[in-house]
């Protein structure tokens, strides 16, 4: 018998009303700016300006409104205890030709959970998210890795328009140079979870 300890998890789900959502995020790329960021990276994004600024640009309540549909159906999935999510972050990244974004994580005290909601992307064409196992390191050390047929220190995973990606906001990932006159655009956000108290 095999057990697996301390998994790290990433799910992947459809945002509803994806059709309605992507017209609203993309006419309100018109709408707005894109001020520097101390980012070691090169991306158009909204990340330093809070999204209740803009949540007249952005629908922003009917995008958490589906990241709640999801996170209900990856606790179903996963059998955790009632919980209850709040969004303390959201932003639009932009991606143009020769655009990136550098390897990050989320780790801030307020973030549980991380989101990247994909509004305009084709997966032949755009750039990919990448995750990186960060003990990837010590199963090459040892060797450990030579009893595995996959690649143990990248995940990149299948997704298309319209998909929802939640993982924990300590997984590193990064997203390599946007190729082509297309943009890939993405909102995201860093959502804390708290168990709900049984009454």
């Amino acid at each position: 018998m095999i057990t697996t300890v301390f998994p790290d998890i990433v799910y992947t789900g459809q945002m509803p009303n994806h059709a309605s959502l992507k017209e609203r995020f993309m006419n309100g790329l018109e709408k707005t700016s894109f001020p520097k960021t101390n980012w070691d990276c090169d991306v158009d994004t909204t990340f330093n300006q809070p999204y209740t600024d803009n949540s007249d640009v952005f629908p922003w309540d009917e995008y958490f409104e589906g990241v709640r549909t999801n996170l209900s159906i990856m606790s179903k999935e996963l059998g955790s205890p009632p919980f209850q999510g709040a969004p303390h972050s959201a932003w639009v990244n932009v991606y143009r030709q020769g655009q990136f974004q550098e390897r990050h994580d989320h780790i801030e005290r307020e973030t549980t959970c991380s989101v990247i909601y994909f509004v305009n992307y084709d997966h032949d064409l755009d750039a990919r998210v990448s995750f990186h196992n960060s003990k990837s390191s010590e199963y090459k050390y040892s060797n450990f890795n030579c009893l595995f047929p996959q690649d143990l220190a990248w995940y990149v995973p299948e997704v298309k328009e319209g998909d929802v990606i939640i993982f924990p906001g300590f997984l590193e990932h990064f997203v390599g140079k946007q190729q082509g006159d297309r943009i890939r655009v993405t909102a995201s956000s860093n959502i804390m979870i708290s168990p709900v108290e049984e009454k």
